[in-house]
């Protein structure tokens, strides 16, 4: 499996760091002035901008196992598709008319990605708040 592959794209590192998150990961989207373009390195570049590039595992550890919309419990879910790789949050039960809109599925090319945006929008609909994270 490729690097490029086991942890979230730069955007997401970027938006990551818009929401105010910054982790200590074990990979850096590291900026270099020399050509402007971004590469992927174990420390973070001191003299510039850099981006923490969480893996896969980093975010596994992050994700509730659960969320509570309107007192319904959505359980976390891994799925592996043959071109895709999803993460979703699912209602205990199917049956239930909720006002939220159903399942909550996130498709991406890498379970690093999958997990990232799952972890974004979390963020961004307040279901984890950034001040309580730690990694």
């Amino acid at each position: 499996m490729k690097l490029i592959d086991q942890v979230c794209t730069l955007e997401q590192a970027k938006k990551l760091s818009e929401l105010g998150v910054y982790l200590r990961t074990i990979w850096y989207w590291n900026l270099n002035h020399n050509n402007g373009e971004y590469y992927l390195s174990l420390r973070p570049n001191e003299d510039g901008e850099f981006y923490p590039a969480p893996t896969s595992s980093e975010l596994g550890i992050l994700l509730p196992k659960f969320i509570i919309f309107e007192e319904y419990r959505y359980w976390l879910s891994l799925d592996n598709i043959t071109t895709e790789f999803g993460v979703s949050y699912k209602i205990d039960n199917h049956l239930l008319n909720s006002e939220f809109l159903g399942d909550k599925n996130f498709y991406e090319s890498s379970e690093a990605q999958a997990r990232a945006e799952a972890f974004i929008w979390l963020i961004d609909n307040k279901f984890i708040f950034v001040e309580n994270l730690t990694l």
